[in-house]
C-alpha cells in the first residue's frame, strides 16, 4: 500500500494526522532498511574486492613460485655440468701431475732412501688425511691424494728434503702449487698456496721456505696441501715426513 492511499484512506482529521506519523515512521524504517542493505552492499563489494585481490595475489606468487623453481632447476643444471667440469679437470690435472711426477724420477726405481722433515713448522695438525674421503666441494667420495695441513694464510712451508724445483706456478685445482725433486727419487707437491717462494730448476735444501701457505684453487679455507709421489704415483705422505 502507498503512503498516499494510507493518507486517503483517514476516517477523520485526528485520524489523518496519526496516519501522518505512521507514514513518517514507516518512511524512516525504509531508510534504515535502505541503508543497511547499502552498506551491506558495499560490505559485501569489499569482501569480493578483498578476495579478488587474494585471488591475484596467490595467482603472482604461483608464477613467482614457478619461475623460482624453473631457476633453481637451471641453477641445479648448471651446478651438476659445473661439478661434472671440476671433476674432469681434476682427473685430468691428477694425470698432469702424475706425468710430470714421473718424469722427473732420478733413479729407475724411484726407490726412497731417506725421510724427510714436517712441511710446515709450528703447525702439526692434519685436517683431512691420506685416502678416500666425501670431497668438501663435490659432495662425493673421492680419493685424497695427499694431506692437508691447515695454517694461518702467509705462514711458511718448507722442502722436506733437499731437491730441485720442477714445477712453480697456478695448476688447476692446486692453485698455486710447487713441486720439487728430491734427490732420493721422490716428488713432493705443495698446493693452494697464497706465494710461490722458488722458481723452476732452482736447487732447494731441507727446510728451506718454498711457498707460503694460502686457499688458492679448489679450497675451502687456508691449508697445505702436500702429496709425496713415487714413479709418478701418489703415495701416504705421513711416513715420508715424521
Amino acid at each position: 500500500m502507498s503512503y498516499i492511499k494510507i493518507l486517503l484512506n483517514s476516517s477523520s482529521i485526528s485520524d489523518f494526522f496519526n496516519n501522518i506519523y505512521i507514514v513518517k515512521q514507516i518512511v524512516k524504517q525504509d531508510k534504515e532498511v535502505l541503508t543497511e542493505l547499502d552498506e551491506n552492499k558495499q560490505e559485501i563489494e569489499d569482501k569480493k574486492s578483498q578476495i579478488e585481490n587474494k585471488k591475484v595475489e596467490q595467482e603472482e606468487l604461483k608464477l613467482l613460485l614457478e619461475i623460482d623453481n624453473e631457476s633453481l632447476n637451471n641453477d641445479k643444471i648448471e651446478l651438476e655440468k659445473l661439478k661434472s667440469e671440476l671433476e674432469k679437470e681434476e682427473n685430468e690435472l691428477e694425470s698432469e701431475i702424475e706425468k710430470i711426477a714421473a718424469q722427473s724420477v732420478v733413479n729407475g726405481e724411484g726407490q726412497v732412501i731417506s725421510s724427510g722433515s714436517w712441511p710446515v713448522p709450528g703447525h702439526s695438525r692434519i685436517s683431512s688425511p691420506y685416502g678416500y674421503r666425501i670431497h668438501p666441494i663435490f659432495n662425493t667420495k673421492k680419493m685424497h691424494t695427499g694431506i692437508d695441513i691447515p695454517a694461518p694464510t702467509g705462514t711458511p712451508a718448507v722442502a722436506i728434503d733437499s731437491g730441485k724445483v720442477i714445477f712453480s706456478g697456478t695448476k688447476g685445482g692446486y692453485g698455486n702449487t710447487v713441486m720439487i725433486q728430491h734427490d732420493d727419487g721422490k716428488v713432493t707437491l705443495y698446493g693452494h698456496n697464497s706465494k710461490l717462494a722458488v722458481s723452476v730448476g732452482q736447487r732447494v735444501e731441507k727446510g728451506q721456505v718454498v711457498s707460503k701457505i694460502g686457499s688458492t684453487g679448489n679450497s675451502t679455507g687456508p691449508h697445505l696441501h702436500f702429496e709425496v709421489r713415487i714413479n709418478g704415483k701418489h703415495v701416504n705422505p705421513v711416513p715420508y715426513i715424521k
